[in-house]
């Protein structure tokens, strides 16, 4: 999804289903250096708003412990996902397709 006139927050169609997304790490990178995001007037995001954002992202999470052999397969538009801290040794295997 390309970058949204004037600052507004990506939402758009996603392709073969009716609903529409909102594609943004707005709430990760609130307050870091490079984050631009912005109000559609260029204004800061106010906090109350980015701390409403994370308590929704919290109150719809969900959390599970991951088991020899378990692999997760997601649409990386329509699923927020992240990870809570682990403990080493982590081991990271990756496969992107298209």
């Amino acid at each position: 999804m390309a970058p949204s006139p004037r600052g507004r927050l990506p939402v758009g169609p996603r392709a073969g289903i009716n609903l529409r997304i909102w594609f943004n790490a707005v709430v990760g990178m609130h307050g870091k250096e490079l984050s631009s995001a912005t109000m559609a007037d260029g204004s800061e995001i106010p906090a109350s708003f980015m701390r409403r954002c994370g308590e929704i992202i919290e109150e719809e999470s969900i959390q599970f412990r991951w088991e020899k052999g378990d692999m997760l397969i997601l649409d990386n538009l329509a699923t927020l996902h992240g990870r809570c801290p682990s403990l080493p040794p982590r081991r990271v295997l990756v496969a992107t397709c298209k």
